[in-house]
């Protein structure tokens, strides 16, 4: 009935038409999902390779890394003063930085919080110029001490080129 209704071409076209929906259908339903997870599973493997690159250089330079740590070895201390080591080498880095300490405390660790046996956190409020800041901010966050700042804040004393800083720095201490 519908091809007496159609003309050889109308029917030509229709048919063609149909296969283009249905061809387009599949390819939406099937095919482009199977491309999008092809796409992610490449940028997965991209990134672990370059975090397989990361790791080999890293790897190669691990006695270079070994060197410097021995010479400030006496500053890491196991056990229960790990407190003090962690206050010592934070008061290492600030003379280095040529930054003045005017209060240094280790905030109280609750005895619920969960990291009270693997991070020591210490409160630092600090004096000096801001290219010493930037050197200090540089070898606190690339110290072999596991050392990062969790807060900063910096604000400028009246009628001085000096700053003042507020410091909270964690140390990670990695479980035995």
């Amino acid at each position: 009935m519908i091809k007496k209704l159609l003309t050889k071409r109308e029917n030509i076209i229709f048919k063609i038409t149909l296969g283009v929906v249905v061809i387009s259908v599949f390819f939406v339903f099937s095919v482009a999902p199977v491309l999008r997870k092809a796409e992610t599973l490449d940028k997965e493997i991209s990134l672990t390779r370059m975090k397989l690159i990361k790791y080999t250089r890293l790897l190669g330079r691990a006695g270079d890394i070994r060197d410097k740590s021995v010479p400030d070895a006496g500053l890491v201390v196991e056990g229960k003063d790990r407190l003090l080591s962690a206050l010592s080498i934070i008061e290492k880095l600030a003379k280095e930085s040529n930054i003045s300490i005017l209060d240094l405390r280790p905030q109280n660790q609750k005895e619920g919080s969960r990291n009270i046996d693997n991070e020591i956190v210490v409160d630092i409020r600090t004096e000096g110029k801001i290219e010493e800041y930037a050197k200090f901010l540089y070898e606190v966050e690339n110290s072999l001490f596991l050392l990062r700042v969790k807060k900063l804040q910096l604000d400028i004393k009246p009628a001085s080129q000096t700053l003042e800083g507020n410091f909270t720095i964690a140390q990670l201490f990695v479980a035995d």
